[in-house]
């Protein structure tokens, strides 16, 4: 019987004993555990040693690095680079990764979507044009897809391979090779363009414009207007605008299904988030009218609406009479 019990305080004991150990195992293991996340250099920078005396090596901008995250007044930075430890100033300009950087590999290659030649840039920028140019892209000239990230004020750019070149270009001036489809593409723009001729300059860009017949009570500020939704193409690429203020739209077309004679499905990529949308258009050639969907609907989470209404665009009116 005593043989038993002893036993039992033997098992009892070595459970404990485990169980302390892997607690303390994984509290040592979360305790020393740090994560690094996804950054790129948003300039050249020396990479120290661990005493943060000695330069070990030197990236460029534009570079991709996994970074430490420590304390926020910490003076250093830990980096690991290919295989490298090394240190940063805390000073370093750096940017998140484009949160989206799979589904953009999924696409091998892209195409230049600027009818206008566009800048292969040395490096990524805070401004455009870039100061550093390598040499100037054609529409529709293939991009061998590289990385992509996000850079403050200027948007998502991809490195890119382009002949003997590598370099940088930003992603609204492209589109992925494997789902374009130029030729339905230019096919819409030239009927949009006969139904909706006037050009006016948004955003520094030229575009093609129809106004609803239909105008909305808007606000800001205490402040109300009347205002139309506005549907535009840009001139010099496959870009387009759709909406009103505070509620807009803006892709560009990689294609165009013509569901019937006057009916036509308009797959775009969010310009934003690069992610694939839809939607639908009747076009009334006769009566030179486009109807189309209201602008809500496009739109993305707490924005998104329901609605079946329809709306008429036509050319000659002004946005706001």
């Amino acid at each position: 019987m005593r043989q038993r019990e002893n036993l039992h305080d033997l098992y009892l004991s070595s459970f404990v004993f485990l169980f302390l150990f892997l607690n303390f195992s994984e509290c040592s293991l979360h305790h020393d555990r740090k994560e690094f996340n996804k950054y790129i250099l948003g300039e050249d920078v020396f990479v120290y040693d661990q005493d943060k005396h000695e330069r070990i090596f030197t990236l460029e901008e534009g570079e991709l690095v996994l970074l430490e995250q420590g304390e926020r007044n910490a003076k250093w930075k830990k980096i690991l680079f290919e295989g490298k430890i090394g240190y940063l100033p805390t000073s370093t300009q750096i940017f998140p990764l484009l949160s989206n950087q799979s589904e953009l590999k999924f696409h091998k290659y892209f195409l230049v979507n600027h009818k206008k030649r566009i800048p292969l840039c040395k490096r990524p920028t805070r401004t455009f044009p870039c100061d550093q140019i390598l040499t100037h892209l054609n529409y529709l000239d293939k991009l061998i897809f590289l990385k992509a990230y996000y850079i403050n004020y200027t948007g998502t750019w991809i490195k890119i391979k382009k002949d003997d070149f590598i370099g940088f270009v930003r992603l609204a001036d492209t589109v992925p090779g494997e789902i374009f489809n130029p030729t339905q593409v230019h096919s819409f723009q030239e009927n949009f363009r006969k139904i909706c001729p006037v050009k006016e300059k948004y955003n520094h860009v030229n575009a093609f414009v129809c106004f609803s017949t239909k105008r909305f009570l808007n606000g800001d500020a205490g402040e109300e207007w009347k205002e139309r939704v506005y549907f535009k193409l840009n001139e010099n690429s496959n870009q387009f605008q759709y909406g009103r203020k505070y509620i807009e739209t803006f892709g560009i077309i990689y294609d165009v299904e013509q569901i019937n004679k006057s009916r036509f499905r308009i797959l775009y990529l969010d310009e934003f988030d690069y992610s694939e949308n839809d939607f639908y258009v009747d076009v009334q050639f006769e009566k030179k009218l486009i109807l189309g969907p209201m602008p809500e609907t496009l739109m993305k989470g707490t924005y998104k609406q329901v609605s079946d209404e329809k709306l008429v665009f036509k050319t000659g009116l002004n946005y706001f009479k």
